[in-house]
């Protein structure tokens, strides 16, 4: 197929290809709104926070604002999207130590302050960038990609909720 030879041209010269699988908006909804609060609260922590760059953050919030204006306009949302091979690997190295701080947060406090609604999007997300990454230019990528899926955390032992 033509698409398909795009595809593989644009991962192979420069650009990997997010696709997430379909997931209810009401998850991405959900998601995004607590993304937004726990990415600022990640790296404000005075004592554990993230140390991201602070182009990062800015960038961010924009896929957050994009996916949540997305997840408005219909009951289902489903991500298709290019993006660099380099920005892809950054912003998911910053998104794995954001995810990391939370879920280690999460086991210090005894519950997780994410919505449990919003699990669907989030794993499809994970998954799909992990995906991208997969298929992109070269070794040192997808090595990056199974350290990603080896260790990117995707739910806690914990209880969703409120402090016990």
């Amino acid at each position: 197929m033509p698409g398909d030879a795009q595809n593989t041209v644009r991962n192979t010269l420069w650009a990997v290809h997010v696709q997430m699988s379909p997931v209810p908006s009401a998850s991405a909804t959900a998601w995004c709104g607590y993304a937004r609060k726990a990415l600022h609260e990640a790296v404000e922590d005075p004592q554990n926070g993230v140390d991201l760059p602070p182009d990062v953050i800015p960038v961010l919030e924009r896929f957050i604002d994009s996916w949540e204006t997305q997840a408005a306009k219909e009951p289902t949302l489903s991500l298709s999207f290019d993006i660099s091979t380099a920005e892809a690997e950054y912003l998911s190295h910053a998104f794995f130590r954001v995810a990391t701080y939370l879920s280690e947060r999460a086991q210090a406090r005894g519950f997780d302050d994410a919505p449990e609604e919003g699990q669907d999007f989030y794993n499809a997300l994970v998954e799909a960038v992990i995906d991208a990454l997969e298929r992109g230019e070269d070794d040192a990528t997808a090595e990056f990609a199974d350290y990603l899926r080896s260790f990117w955390p995707r739910s806690t032992d914990v209880p969703y909720g409120e402090a016990p």
